[in-house]
C-alpha cells in the first residue's frame, strides 16, 4: 500500500464531503453533482487502473472518519449556512 495514495484519496475525499455539509441546503445537489460525484468516479477510475482498491478503501475510511470527528468536535458547534448573511454592498448602505 502506498501511503501517499492514501493520504491523496483521503484528503480529497475529505474536503468533498466537507463542501457538500457546508452547502446551503437548497443547493446542495449542485455541489454532490459538481464536485462529490466526479471525485468519487475519478477515484473509482483511478483504483481500477492501478489494481489499488485496498488505498482507496483505506482512503475512503480515512474521510469518513475524518468527517466524522470534524462533526463531533467542530461540525455541531457551528450555525447551518444560511442564505441571508449574504450582503451586497452599495454606494448608500456600506455596511
Amino acid at each position: 500500500m502506498s501511503f501517499q495514495s492514501i493520504s491523496i484519496l483521503g484528503i480529497a475525499l475529505f474536503l468533498s464531503l466537507l463542501a457538500v455539509v457546508r452547502t446551503y441546503p437548497c443547493r446542495r445537489w449542485v455541489t454532490v453533482l459538481t464536485l462529490l460525484f466526479p471525485v468519487i468516479f475519478f477515484s473509482i477510475q483511478w483504483a481500477r487502473y492501478r489494481d489499488a482498491w485496498a488505498e482507496l478503501g483505506v482512503g475512503t475510511g480515512i474521510a469518513l472518519m475524518g468527517m466524522l470527528a470534524w462533526w463531533l468536535l467542530y461540525g455541531r458547534k457551528i450555525s447551518p449556512p444560511e442564505e441571508s448573511s449574504i450582503r451586497v454592498w452599495s454606494e448608500d448602505d456600506p455596511f
